[in-house]
């Protein structure tokens, strides 16, 4: 299961789906990542036996901060800025046989 950083209400019916408790605009794509994943550390230098002369860590550091800095540029209307080529997608897995299964959540959900 996926917890966004917002509050949300699960839908059914025609335009089911989830419903954001804030405007798509105000949601970063950075905000959603740190909130769904742990651990950016790229390596483990727990057991190295240079770590503690080692500036490795500090660049691969100053990296992840540059990848969430270009994700929080981003928000969660820029993504879903193509929805009709994304239907356009599902439509066509739907049509090969690939099911689209819906959500087997209760009618109202709060996430």
């Amino acid at each position: 299961m996926v917890y966004l950083p917002v509050q949300t209400t699960a839908m059914w019916g025609r335009g089911d789906g989830l419903k954001l408790g804030r405007p798509a605009e105000t949601i970063s794509i950075g905000e959603i990542v740190r909130h769904t994943e742990s651990g950016f550390d790229l390596v483990d230098c727990s057991t190295c036996i240079i770590a503690r002369a080692c500036t490795l860590p500090r660049i691969l550091n100053d990296v992840t901060l540059a990848f969430l800095a270009v994700l929080d540029r981003y928000t969660l209307a820029d993504a879903l800025q193509e929805r009709g080529g994304l239907r356009g997608l599902f439509g066509d897995y739907a049509s090969q046989g690939f099911p689209v299964q819906k959500s087997k959540w209760p009618r109202r959900l709060a996430l």
